[in-house]
């Protein structure tokens, strides 16, 4: 029994030292059956020299900066040259209802039949806008 033993051992032993190199064969992507060789060629590039350059630094140019003069402002605290408001009574609305009423009268007259209203409304407006402007507009 010892034999058959020693028999079979010898010949699994035998088997397997011959399929060793098979077991070292490299897969078919691996770079000794040349897939990158294939795949990842290196392609030819041409390479140009760069010429060589020199730059010179910019020359510093020192500026001073320019200098602006004012004179003070001048304050004047006397009475304005032309008054503000207007002291004789006469206010611009008073002049636009008087204008307003003017124009009405005006354009009723002008206007005849079923235009009349129109007219009235018309003149009244620009009567109102001449009446402002004649009272002093402020």
């Amino acid at each position: 029994m010892l034999w058959k033993r020693i028999a079979i051992l010898t010949a699994a032993g035998a088997a397997l030292g011959a399929t060793a190199p098979a077991f070292a064969d490299p897969p078919h992507w691996a770079p000794a059956h040349g897939y990158r060789a294939k795949h990842y060629a290196p392609r030819v590039a041409t390479v140009y020299p760069r010429p060589y350059v020199v730059v010179a630094p910019r020359p510093v140019v020192a500026y001073r900066a320019p200098a602006y003069y004012y004179s003070a402002p001048a304050y004047s605290y006397g009475p304005p040259a032309v008054p503000a408001y207007r002291t004789h009574g006469y206010y611009a609305a008073d002049g636009a209802l008087v204008g307003a009423i003017a124009g009405a009268v005006i354009g009723g007259s002008v206007t005849h039949g079923s235009d009349r209203v129109a007219g009235v409304a018309i003149g009244s407006v620009l009567g109102a806008v001449v009446g402002h402007e004649l009272a002093g507009g402020y």
